[in-house]
Protein backbone atom coordinates (compact mmCIF):
# COMPACT_ATOMS: atom_id res chain seq x y z
CA UNK A 1 0.00 0.00 0.00
CA UNK A 2 2.98 2.57 0.17
CA UNK A 3 4.02 1.76 -3.20
CA UNK A 4 2.11 4.92 -5.41
CA UNK A 5 4.18 7.68 -3.11
CA UNK A 6 7.56 5.66 -3.05
CA UNK A 7 10.87 4.79 -4.49
CA UNK A 8 11.79 1.52 -3.15
CA UNK A 9 15.31 -0.35 -3.74
CA UNK A 10 15.68 -4.04 -3.44
CA UNK A 11 19.08 -5.22 -1.48
CA UNK A 12 19.68 -8.74 -1.63
CA UNK A 13 20.34 -10.24 1.48
CA UNK A 14 19.04 -11.94 4.75
CA UNK A 15 17.81 -9.76 8.33
CA UNK A 16 19.35 -12.12 10.20
CA UNK A 17 22.76 -12.37 8.56
CA UNK A 18 24.85 -8.84 8.51
CA UNK A 19 27.70 -10.21 6.11
CA UNK A 20 25.11 -9.76 3.15
CA UNK A 21 25.49 -6.20 3.79
CA UNK A 22 28.89 -5.22 2.37
CA UNK A 23 30.80 -1.68 2.18
CA UNK A 24 30.02 -2.20 -1.73
CA UNK A 25 26.14 -2.75 -1.19
CA UNK A 26 26.50 0.62 1.28
CA UNK A 27 28.35 2.57 -0.87
CA UNK A 28 26.09 1.56 -4.13
CA UNK A 29 22.91 1.99 -2.73
CA UNK A 30 23.93 5.73 -0.71
CA UNK A 31 24.94 6.86 -3.84
CA UNK A 32 22.08 5.73 -5.64
CA UNK A 33 19.67 7.10 -2.75
CA UNK A 34 21.94 10.62 -2.79
CA UNK A 35 21.08 10.52 -6.94
CA UNK A 36 17.28 10.31 -6.36
CA UNK A 37 17.81 13.23 -3.35
CA UNK A 38 19.26 15.56 -6.33
CA UNK A 39 16.97 14.46 -8.82
CA UNK A 40 13.61 16.60 -7.95
CA UNK A 41 11.29 14.77 -5.96
CA UNK A 42 11.98 16.78 -2.99
CA UNK A 43 13.41 14.47 -1.10
CA UNK A 44 15.54 15.78 1.42
CA UNK A 45 18.90 13.79 2.09
CA UNK A 46 18.92 14.59 5.79
CA UNK A 47 15.77 13.17 6.23
CA UNK A 48 17.62 9.81 6.23
CA UNK A 49 16.97 7.94 9.66
CA UNK A 50 20.04 7.71 11.71
CA UNK A 51 18.52 7.53 15.37
CA UNK A 52 20.14 4.38 17.12
CA UNK A 53 16.59 2.84 17.31
CA UNK A 54 16.02 2.54 13.58
CA UNK A 55 17.42 -0.70 12.94
CA UNK A 56 15.70 -2.54 15.78
CA UNK A 57 12.04 -0.44 15.29
CA UNK A 58 9.52 -2.06 13.39
CA UNK A 59 6.45 0.99 12.24
CA UNK A 60 3.50 -1.32 13.07
CA UNK A 61 4.92 -2.26 16.70
CA UNK A 62 6.10 1.52 17.66
CA UNK A 63 4.48 3.67 15.13
CA UNK A 64 7.88 5.71 14.13
CA UNK A 65 9.84 7.12 12.49
CA UNK A 66 6.61 8.36 10.92
CA UNK A 67 6.30 10.59 8.08
CA UNK A 68 9.61 13.00 8.71
CA UNK A 69 11.98 10.55 7.96
CA UNK A 70 11.83 10.08 3.99
CA UNK A 71 14.82 7.23 3.16
CA UNK A 72 14.06 4.31 5.95
CA UNK A 73 13.43 0.54 5.66
CA UNK A 74 10.49 -1.30 4.92
CA UNK A 75 10.26 -1.84 8.46
CA UNK A 76 9.70 1.83 8.76
CA UNK A 77 6.47 2.15 6.55
CA UNK A 78 2.88 1.76 8.14
CA UNK A 79 0.22 -1.20 6.92
CA UNK A 80 3.17 -3.92 6.27
CA UNK A 81 4.27 -7.02 7.72
CA UNK A 82 8.24 -6.23 6.69
CA UNK A 83 11.00 -6.40 9.31
CA UNK A 84 13.79 -5.13 5.99
CA UNK A 85 16.52 -4.02 6.32
CA UNK A 86 16.36 -5.20 9.95
CA UNK A 87 18.72 -5.14 12.99
CA UNK A 88 21.87 -5.80 11.10
CA UNK A 89 21.27 -2.77 8.74
CA UNK A 90 23.72 0.24 10.07
CA UNK A 91 21.79 3.63 9.65
CA UNK A 92 24.44 5.40 11.23
CA UNK A 93 27.13 4.36 8.59
CA UNK A 94 24.15 4.97 5.59
CA UNK A 95 23.67 8.54 6.89
CA UNK A 96 27.30 9.50 6.40
CA UNK A 97 27.40 8.07 3.19
CA UNK A 98 24.13 9.76 1.64
CA UNK A 99 25.29 13.04 3.48
CA UNK A 100 29.28 13.77 3.65
CA UNK A 101 30.33 15.99 6.57
CA UNK A 102 30.08 19.27 6.35
CA UNK A 103 32.35 21.96 7.00
CA UNK A 104 33.18 21.79 11.25
CA UNK A 105 33.78 24.52 12.99
CA UNK A 106 36.99 24.23 14.48
CA UNK A 107 38.51 25.21 17.44
CA UNK A 108 41.98 25.61 18.34
CA UNK A 109 42.41 27.07 21.86
CA UNK A 110 44.04 25.46 25.05
CA UNK A 111 40.47 26.07 26.37
CA UNK A 112 37.20 27.39 25.56
CA UNK A 113 33.67 27.17 25.22
CA UNK A 114 30.85 25.48 22.35
CA UNK A 115 27.13 25.70 22.09
CA UNK A 116 24.40 24.48 19.87
CA UNK A 117 23.99 26.06 17.11
CA UNK A 118 21.23 28.73 19.00
CA UNK A 119 24.13 29.94 21.03
CA UNK A 120 24.20 30.75 24.56
CA UNK A 121 20.56 31.70 24.78
CA UNK A 122 18.80 30.54 21.48
CA UNK A 123 17.42 27.10 20.28
CA UNK A 124 19.08 24.86 17.55
CA UNK A 125 17.29 24.25 14.12
CA UNK A 126 15.64 21.67 12.68
CA UNK A 127 16.90 20.05 10.04
CA UNK A 128 20.24 20.57 11.74
CA UNK A 129 23.69 18.67 11.05
CA UNK A 130 26.38 20.69 12.21
CA UNK A 131 30.27 19.84 13.20
CA UNK A 132 32.51 20.99 15.86
CA UNK A 133 36.29 20.10 15.64
CA UNK A 134 38.24 20.90 19.03
CA UNK A 135 41.46 20.85 18.55
CA UNK A 136 44.71 22.49 21.01
CA UNK A 137 47.70 22.97 19.45
CA UNK A 138 50.00 19.56 20.82
CA UNK A 139 47.31 18.69 22.60
CA UNK A 140 47.30 15.00 23.90
CA UNK A 141 44.20 15.01 25.27
CA UNK A 142 40.97 17.00 25.35
CA UNK A 143 38.29 17.52 27.99
CA UNK A 144 34.94 18.29 27.27
CA UNK A 145 32.42 18.96 30.60
CA UNK A 146 28.72 19.74 30.08
CA UNK A 147 26.91 22.67 32.06
CA UNK A 148 23.41 22.30 30.17
CA UNK A 149 22.00 19.55 27.94
CA UNK A 150 18.56 19.76 26.33
CA UNK A 151 17.66 18.11 22.78
CA UNK A 152 14.26 16.42 21.69
CA UNK A 153 14.48 13.05 23.19
CA UNK A 154 14.92 10.15 21.08
CA UNK A 155 15.01 12.09 17.48
CA UNK A 156 17.78 14.96 17.72
CA UNK A 157 21.21 13.37 18.93
CA UNK A 158 24.90 14.77 19.76
CA UNK A 159 27.45 12.32 18.68
CA UNK A 160 30.96 12.91 19.96
CA UNK A 161 33.98 11.28 18.31
CA UNK A 162 37.62 11.07 19.57
CA UNK A 163 39.18 12.17 16.15
CA UNK A 164 39.31 14.86 14.10
CA UNK A 165 35.98 14.16 12.14
CA UNK A 166 32.79 11.97 12.47
CA UNK A 167 34.52 8.76 10.88
CA UNK A 168 36.59 8.90 13.92
CA UNK A 169 35.94 6.31 17.10
CA UNK A 170 32.31 7.41 18.71
CA UNK A 171 32.73 8.48 22.59
CA UNK A 172 29.25 8.26 22.45
CA UNK A 173 25.83 9.83 21.53
CA UNK A 174 23.57 11.63 23.96
CA UNK A 175 20.03 13.00 23.67
CA UNK A 176 16.94 14.20 25.78
CA UNK A 177 18.07 16.22 29.13
CA UNK A 178 20.19 13.81 30.43
CA UNK A 179 23.69 16.04 31.10
CA UNK A 180 26.35 13.90 29.05
CA UNK A 181 28.69 14.67 32.12
CA UNK A 182 32.40 14.90 31.50
CA UNK A 183 33.89 13.34 28.17
CA UNK A 184 37.63 12.54 27.40
CA UNK A 185 39.13 12.51 24.04
CA UNK A 186 42.27 10.57 24.98
CA UNK A 187 43.68 11.05 20.34
CA UNK A 188 44.17 15.06 21.34
CA UNK A 189 40.84 16.25 19.03
CA UNK A 190 37.24 15.67 19.55
CA UNK A 191 34.73 16.11 17.21
CA UNK A 192 30.51 17.55 18.19
CA UNK A 193 28.45 16.47 15.12
CA UNK A 194 24.38 17.78 16.17
CA UNK A 195 21.94 15.80 13.99
CA UNK A 196 18.05 16.93 14.55
CA UNK A 197 14.91 15.67 12.66
CA UNK A 198 12.18 18.29 11.18
CA UNK A 199 10.41 19.71 14.52
CA UNK A 200 10.57 20.38 17.94
CA UNK A 201 14.09 21.59 18.46
CA UNK A 202 15.39 22.51 21.78
CA UNK A 203 17.65 24.34 23.87
CA UNK A 204 20.46 22.57 22.81
CA UNK A 205 23.71 22.65 24.86
CA UNK A 206 26.94 24.71 26.71
CA UNK A 207 30.16 23.01 27.74
CA UNK A 208 33.55 23.81 28.23
CA UNK A 209 36.72 21.96 26.93
CA UNK A 210 40.13 22.21 28.47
Amino acid sequence: SQNPYTIGIEHEGFVNNAAWYTTAMYTASAALCADICASGYGIPPLRTGFQPWMATTNYNSASIPGACTKIKGHQHYPAQSHTDPGPNWNWDYFYKLINPQPAATVYTAATGTVYDSGGAGGNYSDDERTVWTISPSGATSVTLSFTSFDTENTWDYLYVYNGTDVWAPLIGYYTGTTNPGTLVANSGDMTLEFRSDCATPAAGWNASWT
